[in-house]
């Protein structure tokens, strides 16, 4: 019986196996697939915004930094499914100019959502934190800090301000994102950036500050959320201030 039972055991496990294998394969499919598919419109756009003089610099930068992330997620997409594993272990970072990645960013946002009357985004770096420097993933913290400023834009129902603001010392970089929204009852707090768990948005996964946490948790970083109702909510994001290794260490 006992010899039974563990061959019973083995067989589930291996059917466990060939499942989770299945739908892996499945996704990987649907992810070449969708890579594919916006490459085609995302060409076609480029050779539209080139063609067209009467687009102001602005407009033109933004929609070509927009262009520029989604074509970073397609080959994200595709180098995933290619090779899951290798991808997933691979050391993507980069040492970044923190500031300018946070103004493109800030930018887009404020154009996303200039139909909201009244919505404000404030970003002014000082010379010193202008230069400030931190080793992330870029396309993975564009998307991270998007999702944040985009969080924050829904908290607030009429006119407001989202608020971004770096500090340093020799150690950390933090970045806080504060709106001026109706806040989150402390009964929530703890729940966020848990993966599934989402507030105020029908449908949604809770997957954005799910993986932001983890995201900067993998860059030796940390996140934390504070909020007061009828106040505001404030994101604060810690990471290792970037420091060059020594010429010939490991």
């Amino acid at each position: 019986m006992r010899q039974i039972k563990a061959i019973v055991t083995q067989l589930d496990e291996a059917r466990q196996r060939e499942r989770q294998a299945d739908q892996a394969r499945i996704l990987a499919e649907i992810a070449t697939s969708v890579a594919h598919d916006i490459k085609a419109p995302l060409a076609a756009f480029d050779r539209l915004l080139r063609g067209v003089d009467a687009i102001p610099d602005r407009y033109r930068r933004l929609a070509t930094l927009a262009m520029g992330r989604i074509r970073e997620i397609a080959e994200d997409l595709t180098a995933s499914a290619a090779a899951p594993d290798r991808h997933r272990q691979a050391d993507r970072t980069q040492q970044i100019e923190l500031s300018r990645l946070i103004e493109d960013v800030v930018s887009e946002a404020s154009l996303s959502h200039s139909d909201h009357s009244g919505l404000m985004f404030s970003y002014a770096p000082t010379p010193a934190t202008s230069l400030v420097r931190v080793e992330v993933e870029p396309q993975l913290f564009r998307r991270m800090l998007s999702n944040l400023l985009n969080n924050a834009a829904q908290a607030i129902d009429g006119p407001g301000t989202v608020a971004v603001d770096i500090t340093s010392d020799e150690r950390w970089v933090t970045l806080s994102i504060m709106d001026g929204g109706k806040g989150i009852p402390a009964e929530i707090l703890p729940k966020l950036a848990t993966r599934g768990y989402s507030i105020g948005k029908p449908g949604g996964q809770g997957l954005g500050l799910y993986h932001a946490k983890n995201s900067v948790e993998s860059w030796g970083g940390s996140l934390a959320i504070t909020s007061t109702l009828g106040i505001g909510t404030t994101v604060t994001v810690k990471l290792p201030t970037f420091s060059p290794r020594p010429p010939g260490s490991p």
